[in-house]
C-alpha cells in the first residue's frame, strides 16, 4: 500500500477541489463527491485522509461509522482532528 502513496509524490496541488471545498454548497455529509476535484491532484487534508484510508487495514480498531465513506474531497484539517480516528502507537500500549 505504501507504493500507492509513493506514486502520489509530485502530483500537483488541487486548487479546483480546494475551491469546491470552500465555495460549494455541499459539505460532504451527504456522501456525494466534490465535483470540482481533479483525480490526479490533491490538497493537503484530502491526501492525508487518503493515506489513512490506505492504511486502514493496519488499524487495531475499525474507523467510526461514516468516516470511511466520507468523500475525501471534503475532508478538512478540522475533520481530521475531530474524528476519533487516531490511535496511540502500539509501543505505548504494550506492557512494560
Amino acid at each position: 500500500q505504501l507504493e500507492v502513496l509513493r506514486d502520489l509524490l509530485g502530483k500537483g496541488y488541487d486548487y479546483k477541489a480546494f475551491g469546491g471545498y470552500l465555495f460549494s454548497d455541499q459539505d460532504g455529509a451527504d456522501g456525494k463527491p466534490n465535483t470540482w476535484q481533479d483525480d490526479d491532484k490533491w490538497f493537503c487534508s484530502e491526501l492525508a485522509y487518503h493515506a489513512l484510508a490506505q492504511a486502514a487495514h493496519l488499524r487495531t480498531k475499525p474507523w467510526p461509522l461514516g468516516v470511511a465513506s466520507f468523500p475525501q474531497g471534503f475532508v478538512s484539517p478540522d475533520l481530521l482532528c475531530d474524528w476519533p480516528i487516531w490511535e496511540p502507537p502500539q509501543s505505548l500500549l504494550a506492557p512494560a
